[in-house]
């Protein structure tokens, strides 16, 4: 009986024991959880400062030296062609500069997902990464018009861009679909492509690999946000990423 009581006593203490190391190690993950949110966060507030600045004040600065040079160009009245062909070269490089300065904006924190909300974002998004690229593209998004919680918004205009990234650069695809769409209380959303597909032998879902990485990020953004990401082979060839995320109305919510 004592010897009963002794071990019932030791199963007990180690029980206890792992009740803590269990409660330990749900709060150092939870920490982390919350460590990788507010980076994340503070990451994208800092995009969209320097989004908006680039925004107002290069841009508006280029305009400026675009009238001014078109008020110089009527000014002249002599016949300059040399002046005249260097203002007009001029006027095609900031034209250049302008367009380089907004794919730029694109790529830190685009205007049009916060003034017109996802969808045309998403669209936006596909035409100025996938045209360059000669890819074909359909766009469909269904059931967002009352706005998606700015949080959640970010993540898959996030999740979408780098799978865009990865397709141009690796997938020699000659056309993708995206769609995304409201079901139930889930956000769906899934890119697919014609392209040579996902082969874990050359593409690892490790730190050393540009690709893994990619898509390592894209998982955890959408775990971050109570979703899920997969991926999986298209039959014959290509590859579909499927996203869920929990809808939360109010892009400001």
């Amino acid at each position: 009986s004592a010897v009963y009581n002794r071990m019932v006593r030791r199963i007990r203490e180690r029980d206890n024991e792992n009740d803590v190391l269990t409660q330990k190690l749900q709060q150092r993950m939870s920490e982390r959880e919350h460590l990788l949110r507010r980076l994340i966060n503070s990451q994208e507030q800092e995009q969209m400062r320097l989004a908006r600045e680039l925004h107002d004040d290069l841009g508006q600065r280029l305009s400026s030296i675009t009238i001014q040079l078109e008020l110089a160009q009527r000014a002249l009245t002599e016949d300059a062609d040399k002046v005249k062909l260097n203002i007009s070269h001029t006027q095609i490089l900031i034209a250049e500069t302008t367009d380089r300065m907004y794919d730029v904006i694109m790529g830190l924190r685009p205007s049009i997902l916060d003034d017109l909300g996802l969808g045309p974002a998403l669209k936006n998004l596909a035409k100025r990464t996938l045209e360059p690229a000669g890819i074909h593209y359909d766009v469909t998004i269904e059931g967002l018009e009352k706005g998606l919680q700015q949080e959640k918004e970010t993540a898959m205009f996030r999740i979408f861009q780098e799978a865009l990234n990865n397709i141009v650069r690796h997938s020699e695809a000659t056309y993708v679909e995206m769609h995304i769409n409201l079901v139930d209380d889930m956000v769906e959303g899934f890119i697919q492509d014609n392209g040579v597909g996902l082969d874990p032998a050359s593409h690892p879902t490790n730190e050393h690999n540009g690709t893994g990485f990619g898509l390592l990020g894209m998982r955890e953004r959408a775990e971050l946000c109570g979703g899920n990401l997969v991926i999986s082979a298209v039959d014959p060839h290509g590859t579909k990423l499927h996203i869920r995320i929990p809808f939360v109305e109010g892009r400001n919510a």
